[in-house]
């Protein structure tokens, strides 16, 4: 399975992550609009893997972690979001051409939400059911 195709035109980030980014830019040391947002230490492109190994990988040990990469902060990102918006929200988010993408790899299962889903069924069905019943129980079964 390849990597997907990203939609073009998604839109802007959401007003905040806008401003948040303007307001760290202007901290950068080269403020320019050429500039890159978040450069290496000679102001050009940053290089993933060192990333990955400088800081990811030291903020999972102290975080105690067995694994932080950028696709679990992805994973990460999109089982949260499940609670915030639809799947088309989250395959925008993620610029997935295809929900299924968004849903079979990127999004996981959450207990504690599986649990609360099925008891709000539950109930909603013990409502109903108990409005169907017979007010007289006096049948012996």
């Amino acid at each position: 399975m390849g990597q997907e195709q990203a939609k073009p035109g998604l839109g802007a980030p959401a007003e905040r992550v806008a401003q948040d980014l303007w307001l760290w830019k202007q901290e950068c040391p080269d403020s320019s609009p050429q500039a890159f947002i978040f450069p290496d230490a000679k102001g050009g492109f940053m290089d993933t893997g060192n990333y990955r190994k400088r800081v990811l990988h030291k903020l999972a040990r102290e975080l105690e972690l067995p694994k932080l990469t950028f696709q679990v902060i992805r994973r990460t990102i999109a089982t949260l979001a499940q609670k915030k918006g639809t799947v088309k929200d989250v395959q925008g988010l993620l610029r997935h051409s295809r929900a299924a993408t968004t849903t079979d790899v990127y999004m996981q299962e959450i207990p504690e939400s599986v649990r609360a889903t099925v008891n709000a069924i539950h109930q909603e069905l013990r409502v109903k059911s108990e409005n169907l019943l017979p007010t007289d129980w006096s049948v012996n079964l």
